[in-house]
């Protein structure tokens, strides 16, 4: 019996990876121009998918990072050259075509968003700041409790103190490694890290039927809320607070809805199936979205619906947009993985 919900557990949680970066893709194809469509004045799927894309992320990026680590200076630089294998040489790889293709300067290595591939480089950091917390915290004998506090601090402190941070490092340095999104998304990180070192306890309040309703009314409330904040402009560093607000809520939130429908996301289910190979090969996903969104004419669909707005039929085409992105992307990489050498070094798969 054990063993089947080990599984189970590991079945929703690759569908919902999949499922995130169906968000993150989303994401993508919806441009600039098309922020009037998806400002929080009303009700928008558009702007809510948005919202908790990226917290979602990389609370499941932490969730997935947390490990009981007996750390020597062996494990520590190991776990660290694996990770800088997996994420940085694939990165390095595939961005630095991307700017032979389309950018043809080098003055995007020092903007902090990277024409998107500022993910993996983020991502890096901060098991770079997780394993070396948690080597500290193990050598200097600490408990769990108080382990799980100081990263709790270290995530508030970069996030509440990111402005003087940025003039302390330097503009140059600030870009070159996305330290905004560094200091902004740690907090997510450790969320996720969280969630897994005290999954039985939290499984224990979700089960609770009050404290799951509060969770809903929550997400809908604080959403809701923003939403009204936005539009009568009432302190835009309000504003931001309330969208990690609801970050943190809707992150658990879509955790919750996973779990609670984990029959719905097996193996035996197509749409189990199609989000948990999703899952497995969100890496290959993100890396080659960019060139694939290339090739379909996203703004001029965009340009269409800032003409013609639609809060239902334009998150729809969009989405089937972004799978068919998804579906090519996972083409190109199943082509790509017919070579061992490259699976390995591109996409950190043996």
């Amino acid at each position: 019996m054990e063993t089947l919900v080990k599984k189970e557990r590991l079945e929703y949680i690759d569908a919902m990876r999949g499922f995130t970066m169906l968000l993150v893709v989303l994401g993508h194809v919806v441009v600039a121009p098309t922020l009037p469509i998806v400002k929080p004045d009303t009700f928008s799927m558009t702007y809510l998918f948005l919202l908790f894309r990226m917290p979602l992320f990389f609370t499941i990026s932490g969730y997935f990072a947390y490990k009981l680590y007996d750390w020597n200076w062996n494990e520590y630089g190991s776990a660290l050259l694996k990770k800088a294998r997996v994420q940085l040489i694939p990165t390095a790889f595939f961005y630095g075509l991307y700017i032979l293709i389309y950018i043809q300067n080098t003055d995007t290595f020092f903007k902090s968003e990277k024409d998107g591939y500022w993910f993996t480089i983020v991502l890096f950091e901060f098991f770079v700041l997780y394993y070396t917390l948690s080597f500290i915290g193990q050598k200097m004998k600490m408990n769990e409790s108080v382990r799980s506090v100081l990263l709790v601090l270290v995530g508030l402190c970069l996030y509440l103190f990111r402005n003087y941070i940025a003039i302390i490092v330097g503009e140059k340095v600030w870009g070159l490694f996305s330290l905004m999104n560094f200091c902004t998304f740690f907090q997510f990180f450790i969320y996720g890290v969280l969630i897994k070192k005290y999954w039985t306890k939290i499984e224990k309040i979700l089960d609770n039927r009050y404290a799951s309703a509060v969770l809903v009314l929550l997400c809908l409330g604080v959403y809701f809320l923003s939403g009204k904040v936005y539009k009568f402009r009432i302190g835009l560093f309000f504003i931001y607070e309330m969208r990690y607000l609801e970050g943190l809520l809707l992150a658990m939130l879509v955790l919750q809805f996973f779990r609670k429908y984990a029959n719905s996301f097996t193996k035996d289910t197509i749409i189990g199936r199609s989000l948990q190979y999703i899952g497995v090969r969100t890496l290959d996903v993100y890396l080659l979205h960019f060139f694939v969104k290339n090739a379909v004419r996203v703004k001029e669909l965009n340009d269409y619906f800032i003409e013609y707005p639609s809060a239902v039929i334009y998150p729809t085409v969009m989405l089937v947009i972004a799978l068919i992105i998804i579906a090519f992307c996972l083409i190109i990489s199943n082509i790509i993985r017919t070579s061992d050498f490259l699976k390995y070094y591109l996409f950190g798969r043996k």
